[in-house]
């Protein structure tokens, strides 16, 4: 009793609130783990956004010089270019064609003037029904005229009735010209070229007294009329339109009547430019995923306790060590570096002239290389050499890039855009034709024995090492998909040029290739491996990224079920926190008021005992 119990200030005026704060920071540290952990993986899956749109930017720049046309491209110069212009495939042989044009093809008219100030006058005004009846290319037709049908109106039925023409039917096509106080209806074919004649057979509606004397007046189509290098040495070469593709590879346009001399050459400083995209596009590619994986030991880290991400922590960089990047990365670097499909090493006899094989099989052939210097501005990137050598010319003086293109532009046109391009090196069978999407790249052996008669005997035909179908009527082979199981070299078929009787057992032999270049290669990989979003099933995804970025998302998912979770219980620790305060703080307050009674009968206590 003697003693002073002072708890002033516990039950008012004390901050429960900001002490909760304080308790909840502390059970708030999973919570905030998770999302610091969401956050890195959400850093993942937007590299890996970056990255799949590095590999879509890759395809499609691969995919604008991914076909032998594409790549291998000729120069055309005309010595008169409005003659004629003209364009060249990679086809197109490298000579000069002289091209001399006596008559350009031409539609055939039907023209009508009206004494009509505009065209929006009627031009039927019979008060009844029109009939309008032509015959175009000798084929009759008919058109209803309503009453009070305008010059434009009649235009108008005319286009919608028979300017767009059936698949392998003539058309025509109905337009006004202003003649300044007349108009002129005038009908023309679709096509150019004999046989399109029109010739109108009824239109009585019309009231004479709109039209300008002379009637109708027609002009007949007719065929354009070329000799090309002075073939035929008499008379003219006919065609219906003024496009001409009688030259293989030469796409020529007719312009205008007279002679130009066309010549078609190599185009050196393109398919070098070709080239560069290709490695200029890798670059672009490689660089991106090295930034994504690279390990930079310079690079300044923060202890795990006080790192934001943990990516502070380390010296990669986001996706570092990732395997499926990893995996991306590695197989572009092996499609790139090594031949491709199909393609074989150039095999030179004693004399160093070609036996088979490709004279060019490889980038390096080409003098390009991966820059393996560590600390180069180029590490890990495609370089070109200056000069380089080749099996052609490995005991003379190192050529260019240009000497290479010179050498051999179909094989390097080959080595990067071919696609199920077939080569054959046997004097036995050679190459027919291909069922595209069967049979994959690469190199395969054919055998057959051919029996006294000079016929393929069944059961000894052979095309990688499976059964062939021999199509005696043709004296060709296939492999036949659904002929058992499926082969890399189904679809493939040879025609036979070697029906020499065999003895059993020693049979015609030779091999066949399927080649696919650089580009569709690495497109396609790009394409299924990397990107395809789904094999046939929706619930599927197919391609690496996409798995990758499922995954990953799969992962953000679940963290983000667990910080729902944890703001459940934060939430409801907080409630309790807040009930358990505030019934702590109703308590204090009764034991301060039980105090200052207290208090107060000690002190009147006191009081009694000195008046006593």
């Amino acid at each position: 009793m003697s003693g002073s119990v002072n708890i002033q200030g516990l039950g008012n005026g004390t901050d429960w609130s900001a002490m909760i704060d304080k308790l909840e920071t502390i059970e708030l540290t999973h919570a905030v783990q998770l999302n610091k952990w969401k956050k890195d993986w959400q850093t993942r899956l937007d590299a890996f956004d970056q990255l799949g749109t590095a590999l879509t930017a890759y395809s499609s720049a691969l995919k604008a010089i991914n076909t032998e046309d594409k790549f291998l491209v000729k120069s055309v110069s005309s010595s008169n270019a409005y003659v004629a212009s003209v364009k060249a495939s990679g086809t197109a042989d490298d000579m000069t064609h002289n091209i001399k044009v006596e008559q350009l093809a031409g539609n055939s008219y039907a023209s009508l003037v009206f004494d009509l100030a505009n065209k929006t006058s009627s031009i039927n005004d019979t008060g009844g029904m029109g009939v309008f009846e032509f015959t175009l290319g000798g084929v009759a037709h008919s058109l209803d005229v309503p009453p009070n049908t305008t010059l434009e109106g009649l235009k108008n039925l005319l286009n919608q009735k028979f300017g767009s023409a059936a698949s392998g039917t003539l058309g025509m096509k109905a337009t006004i010209i202003d003649l300044g106080g007349k108009q002129m209806l005038q009908l023309y074919s679709s096509e150019t070229g004999t046989g399109t004649d029109i010739a109108v057979t009824a239109d009585a509606f019309l009231d004479p007294a709109l039209l300008s004397s002379g009637g109708w007046q027609y002009q007949a189509g007719q065929n354009a009329k070329v000799r090309i290098d002075g073939y035929p040495a008499s008379g003219w070469m006919e065609f219906s339109g003024n496009s001409v593709n009688s030259i293989p590879g030469l796409s020529i346009n007719l312009l205008s009547v007279g002679e130009t001399s066309v010549s078609i050459g190599l185009d050196v400083e393109q398919i070098k430019e070709n080239i560069h995209t290709f490695v200029e596009a890798t670059n672009t590619l490689r660089s991106v995923i090295n930034s994504l994986t690279v390990v930079d030991s310079a690079k300044s880290t923060v202890e795990t306790d006080y790192a934001e991400s943990q990516f502070e922590t380390q010296k990669g960089a986001v996706l570092t060590g990732n395997y499926g990047v990893q995996l991306i990365a590695s197989k572009l670097k092996t499609a790139i570096m090594s031949k491709p499909a199909g393609f074989e090493y150039l095999e030179v006899d004693a004399a160093g002239n070609p036996i088979s094989g490709d004279i060019f099989a490889s980038l390096a052939h080409l003098g390009i290389k991966t820059d393996a210097v560590e600390g180069s501005p180029t590490y890990g990137l495609l370089i070109f050499e200056d000069k380089f050598n080749t099996v052609l010319n490995k005991t003379t003086e190192a050529i260019t890039l240009d000497d290479a293109i010179l050498m051999d532009p179909q094989g390097i046109a080959e080595l990067f855009a071919a696609k199920e391009k077939v080569s054959v090196e046997s004097g036995n069978f050679g190459f027919s034709n291909l069922v595209s999407g069967q049979a994959k790249a690469g190199e395969y052996d054919v055998s057959y024995e051919v029996d006294a008669a000079g016929k393929l005997i069944a059961g000894t035909i052979f095309i990688n090492g499976k059964a062939a179908k021999y199509y005696e009527d043709t004296n060709q082979i296939m492999l036949v998909r659904g002929d058992g199981p499926d082969n890399d070299a189904d679809g493939i078929l040879l025609d036979i040029f070697n029906n020499t009787p065999t003895t059993p057992g020693s049979p015609h032999t030779g091999s066949v290739r399927v080649k696919n270049g650089f580009l569709n290669t690495v497109i396609n990989m790009v394409d299924v491996d990397f990107m395809d979003p789904d094999s046939g099933d929706t619930d599927k995804v197919k391609g690496t990224i996409p798995v990758l970025k499922t995954q990953y998302k799969k992962v953000i998912d679940n963290i983000n079920e667990k910080i729902v979770k944890e703001d459940e219980r934060i939430s409801l620790w907080r409630t309790r926190m807040d009930a358990r305060y505030a019934r702590l703080d109703a308590t204090l307050k009764t034991y301060e008021g039980l105090q200052t009674q207290l208090e107060s009968l000690i002190s009147q206590l006191g009081s009694g005992s000195s008046s006593d």
